[in-house]
């Protein structure tokens, strides 16, 4: 479980109201921490705890902190499925006129002191990009025109090797500068366990080599420009959600995080990718069993094929 964030360790405030979305089974162990620490390193986000009817209680434990904080919402379904509940959360985001959708795991595999980060990058980083044969220059390295990898550190935008895709006219998100370059919104960040400065901790090596099967899968196969396809931890905004047709998502597992990313690449979504360490659950048991795992991937396959 991480530290409570610092105030020197949040980023400045983002600009537009920004909803976190946490999907929830059997996390009683985790949820009132997680909010908690949520607050503390958001402290003006809205919250809203998506349960599938979880048994150990987890939604009570929630109404518990919501009582105490206006901010925080809790839905139950009654049908269970992380696909159907990224779907739900992301419709709230869309229905209640949120500029940002966060997206974490309810069981602090990802540190919610990361999360100012992410708003940080998608609301004061932008790339300029000019046209060269075809190509968008971003930065000072050739890119494509979906995704770059914002290092951490120097702060500087670093290309990914993903396909390049031939535009022959300005993307509508694309404003002039004045050094005549145009800027573009960024309307995905990623945290990104696969880029230079993103690890995982906790995790044995099968559970590591079928994750970078995944990945590599979701690059070659669905065409998907960024490194960690299959994380989580994101930042989205909720216009491009809506252009990308949140709404009309099919996948009920995993497999839905892979499926986002497809139709925002198809609505020509910006996409970067910020390093992220991703921890191991250290309280209750993970969802991802080996049947849903198959199930994944095979929805996956079907993914592809109608690419």
């Amino acid at each position: 479980m991480p530290n409570a964030a610092t105030v020197a360790d949040l980023a400045p405030p983002p600009t537009g109201r920004v909803l976190i979305g946490v999907c929830t089974l059997n996390e009683a162990a985790n949820i009132e921490s997680l909010l908690t620490h949520l607050r503390m390193a958001l402290p003006d986000a809205d919250i809203l705890i998506v349960d599938d009817n979880s048994p150990d209680g987890t939604a009570a434990i929630a109404n518990r902190s919501a009582e105490h904080d206006a901010r925080i919402r809790v839905d139950v379904r009654t049908a269970r499925g992380l696909g159907g509940a990224i779907r739900h959360a992301m419709q709230a985001a869309i229905d209640g006129d949120y500029e940002w959708f966060v997206n974490l795991d309810g069981d602090f595999s990802h540190n919610p002191a990361d999360i100012p980060r992410l708003l940080d990058a998608a609301t004061h980083q932008t790339t300029h990009s000019t046209k060269s044969g075809g190509r968008d220059v971003s930065s000072n390295a050739a890119a494509t025109n979906d995704a770059v990898t914002i290092n951490s550190a120097t702060n500087r935008s670093v290309t990914n090797n993903s396909a390049n895709s031939a535009a022959s006219n300005q993307p509508a998100d694309e404003q002039p500068t004045a050094n005549g370059k145009p800027q573009r919104e960024i309307d995905v960040v990623i945290g990104s366990r696969y880029v230079d400065g993103g690890s995982i901790v906790g995790w044995p090596l099968r559970r590591k080599i079928m994750s970078h099967l995944v990945n590599r899968f979701a690059t070659l196969c669905l065409r998907l420009p960024v490194r960690d396809c299959s994380g989580s931890m994101r930042c989205y905004r909720v216009q491009k959600l809506k252009e990308a047709g949140a709404d009309n998502l099919v996948s009920n597992g995993y497999s839905v995080l892979e499926e986002i990313l497809i139709r925002l690449k198809q609505v020509k979504a910006h996409m970067i990718e910020v390093p992220i360490t991703f921890t191991d659950r250290t309280l209750g048991e993970s969802k991802l069993t080996s049947r849903e795992a198959i199930r994944s991937m095979g929805q996956m396959v079907k993914l592809a094929l109608k690419q």
